[in-house]
């Protein structure tokens, strides 16, 4: 895969843009035009890269969860997104709906995500 950085984040990446010193990445999605992507990390902590917009994550938003992160879900606009932890438990970035989340409700991440998708 080839990958050209742009001005903004050249500096800020590693190797496939792996957030350096945030966790283990988790999920990797690309922006709506491909031209850049998001890269989830274990902590909750999204990193952008390329024309994808930051919309936050678990660690700025000040919230703790007890599980790891597990997948982000990319809305059909590109300006917002979900992360969604291993019980179900969902925070929503941007433009994405706030819904009552699943943790606790025995519906694992997997299904919690196709919730949204």
């Amino acid at each position: 895969m080839s990958y050209r950085a742009t001005g903004h984040d050249r500096a800020a990446r590693t190797k496939f843009g792996r957030p350096s010193g945030q966790g283990n990445p988790v999920d990797i999605e690309p922006s709506v035009t491909g031209k850049g992507y998001w890269v989830l990390a274990n902590t909750g902590v999204v990193a952008s890269y390329g024309d994808a917009v930051d919309k936050g994550d678990l660690k700025r938003s000040g919230i703790s969860w007890s599980k790891q992160a597990t997948h982000r879900v990319r809305m059909g606009s590109g300006n917002g997104y979900v992360i969604v932890n291993s019980e179900g438990s969902m925070l929503a970035c941007g433009d994405a709906a706030t819904y009552e989340s699943f943790g606790g409700s025995g519906m694992n991440a997997t299904g919690a995500a196709a919730a949204y998708g």
